[in-house]
Formats: C-alpha cells, structure tokens, sequence
C-alpha cells in the first residue's frame, strides 16, 4: 500500500466529516509533544533523581549518627 500522511486538528469540527475520522487496521497514530510537556517531563525525571540522592544521604546520615 501507498504511505498517506494527514494533518489534523482534534479541536476542529470538521473533524466528524472527514476521511480520516474513522480508523482502518494498521493505521497509525503520531502526536507530536508541545514544547511545555517535553520540558515537564524531564523536569519530573530530574526531580525523582535529586528525591533519590536526597533520600541516600538521609539514609546514611542516619546510620552514622546511630
């Protein structure tokens, strides 16, 4: 089969009445990522990070001052 790519906008009413609201079998779906979920992604990923090492050296200092 032939490759076809659409553009389409979810808020669009026009949506409903195209070609591409129903979906066929091996059909594929791609969302691009805004710019602000990119970047709160990998701010979650370096906050769970610093909790870790923060939690390490709670740890640590605990045992030591036993």
């Amino acid at each position: 089969g032939r490759i076809k790519t659409y553009d389409v906008d979810l808020r669009s009413n026009n949506l409903f009445t195209s070609a591409v609201y129903y979906l066929q079998q091996n059909d594929i779906i791609y969302v691009a990522p805004n710019k602000a979920t990119s970047q709160s992604a990998s701010a979650n990923q370096n906050s769970g990070l610093f909790i870790s090492i923060a939690g390490v050296i709670i740890s640590i200092i605990t045992l030591i001052a036993r």
